[in-house]
């Protein structure tokens, strides 16, 4: 049979339709069966409209979250552009503008700090070297000034700290043969022009084959040299070391094995020579004599080499005598009283008591002797053996 109330087909023993639920012959079924899907439908209708209000709501949280994370991640890349924008260009304007106002105010080596820093920023890397030219200048002019006014020692000290700056250099040794030309000898052999003393008068005869030559080496115009067998020049006996005294020597010795190998001396009587200045096994040798016959004797702690210019130098100040080489303290000893004065002769190139020819002869080329009757500071020392081995390009 066919369901009166969906018309779909159903067996003759159902009560129930087995499609729409409707009972047959029972309104009151029906009508409590039709309620109840009612019901059913507008729950089930609810349930849904919560889900899909839940879910939208779900939606829209992360909807706001991910606006939010974007929102943020902006702020944080403009902030992360402002602080390069920052670093890169207005902090390296300022430091910029920084040198520069230091430039201007002559502050050179502060400029140039904060040049060298900026790199490649603009022009830093040029004007952080204009700014060291400028320092250079500056301190150039500085010590041109101390050297106008006389203050020698500063403007030394000032132009040695220029180095190789223009020609600091040459200042500096100029100054220096200033200070040295200004210390009058009361002798002295420069051996420029002639074999004879330039400065003092001395009965003086040369002996040998001494003779004026280009140095072997150095840059000496001309030099006297000595062959090591009777060559030696006679400067009179009246030569005596007397009060405070110097006595210098620029040499160049083909040998310095042999024992007291004259340079400058007054030893002619035995056991009471005054004085003399020698070479002995390596070393320079200073021996005198007092007035009580006590002789005293000092050798270098220094060896010194063949063929080598050497400045030697040796000084009575008060009771002590000092022995310098290249402008440096290498002996020193005490001696009181005077020192004896006599007839003994005074030598250049060797001694005058020749006891043994072979050891006491001078074999090599002299630059400059000069005696002073007075005492050098420990810079004026420096600065004469600075000058003497420039001469012969030591």
């Amino acid at each position: 049979m066919q369901c009166p109330f969906c018309h779909a087909e159903t067996a003759d023993s159902e009560r129930c339709c087995p499609s729409c639920g409707q009972y047959f012959g029972i309104p009151e079924m029906n009508a409590f069966n039709t309620q109840k899907l009612r019901t059913l439908i507008r729950q089930d209708a609810e349930r849904t409209g919560s889900l899909n209000s839940n879910s939208r709501q779900a939606a829209s949280n992360g909807e706001k979250k991910i606006v939010l994370k974007f929102v943020l991640a902006i702020l944080v890349l403009n902030l992360i552009a402002a602080l390069v924008f920052y670093f890169a260009v207005l902090r390296s304007l300022g430091k910029f503008n920084q040198a520069k106002a230091l430039f201007d105010a002559g502050s050179y080596s502060d400029a140039a700090v904060l040049f060298e820093e900026l790199g490649s920023y603009r022009n830093s890397s040029e004007l952080a070297e204009n700014c060291r030219e400028s320092e250079l200048q500056t301190k150039y002019d500085a010590a041109a000034a101390l050297l106008n006014e006389g203050n020698y020692p500063a403007a030394i000290q000032a132009y040695s700290e220029l180095g190789s700056y223009r020609d600091a250099a040459e200042c500096v040794m100029r100054i220096k043969k200033k200070l040295v030309n200004s210390i009058v000898p009361v002798y002295q052999w420069d051996f420029t022009s002639s074999l004879d003393v330039r400065r003092g008068e001395l009965n003086q005869t040369i002996c040998g084959d001494v003779a004026l030559t280009p140095p072997d080496a150095g840059g000496y115009a001309q030099v006297a040299s000595f062959d090591g067998d009777g060559d030696y020049i006679d400067c009179g006996r009246e030569l005596n070391l007397t009060g405070d005294w110097a006595l210098s020597v620029t040499f160049y010795a083909e040998d310095v094995t042999k024992r007291y190998e004259g340079l400058f001396t007054k030893y002619e009587t035995s056991g009471a020579g005054p004085y003399a200045l020698s070479i002995c096994e390596e070393c320079v040798d200073f021996l005198v004599t007092a007035a009580d016959g006590t002789q005293t004797e000092i050798q270098s702690a220094m060896h010194i080499a063949p063929q080598k210019w050497y400045h030697t130098l040796v000084q009575r100040k008060g009771d002590t005598i000092s022995l310098y080489i290249n402008g440096m303290l290498h002996g020193q000893a005490s001696v009181s009283g005077e020192l004896i004065s006599n007839q003994d002769t005074v030598t250049i190139g060797r001694q005058a008591l020749l006891h043994s020819p072979d050891q006491l002869q001078f074999r090599g080329q002299m630059a400059n002797v000069t005696v002073y009757d007075l005492t050098l500071s420990d810079s004026e020392i420096k600065f004469l053996s600075e000058v003497s081995l420039a001469n012969a390009g030591s």
